[in-house]
């Protein structure tokens, strides 16, 4: 099972959850330290790169999974799925409609983006998929949601990387 490293939040362009596993971390430097600052400078550069098509998209929040795999010419990887719904009861719906991007790396300053159908995904994402689902039904709205988080048992990161702020990396 993946354990995560760091849990980030941000705002733009669409609130959301980002979380770092501990799988191929190496791409992002030698130290827990300089693995995290690392991948939430990439993760940043890659949600500004795709501004425009999450905000065309209409997703009320996205959560992605930033992972790295040495056998990839392009190691640098995030799993983004994005959440919709419409109508004024969207955010108490039970069941938000997603769509899964895949982000690599690219030979350029920003990667591609890559609708994945039919979704291809790891076990520790859906686990933490599952739980994010569970705890946003029992929030109240999208801030109260995005500023807070589910315990995820032996997946918990350590602290200080419990909740960082991916505007502050």
């Amino acid at each position: 099972m993946g354990k995560i490293l760091a849990r980030y939040i941000y705002h733009d362009p669409v609130p959301g959850k980002l979380f770092l596993f501990d799988i191929g971390v190496e791409v992002f430097g030698n130290t827990l330290d300089e693995q995290v600052r690392n991948a939430g400078a990439y993760a940043r550069q890659e949600l500004s790169f795709g501004e425009s098509l999450i905000r065309d998209t209409g997703f009320l929040f996205t959560i992605g999974f930033i992972w790295g795999n040495l056998q990839f010419r392009n190691p640098r990887v995030i799993d983004l799925y994005g959440y919709s719904g419409s109508g004024a009861d969207c955010w108490e719906s039970s069941n938000l409609e997603v769509t899964m991007w895949v982000i690599r790396e690219s030979d350029g300053e920003e990667g591609y983006w890559e609708i994945s159908e039919p979704m291809a995904s790891c076990e520790s994402s859906l686990i933490v998929l599952g739980k994010e689902a569970v705890h946003r039904r029992r929030t109240r709205n999208l801030g109260e949601y995005v500023n807070s988080h589910v315990y995820l048992m032996e997946m918990e990161p350590s602290h200080p990387y419990g909740l960082l702020d991916l505007a502050r990396i």
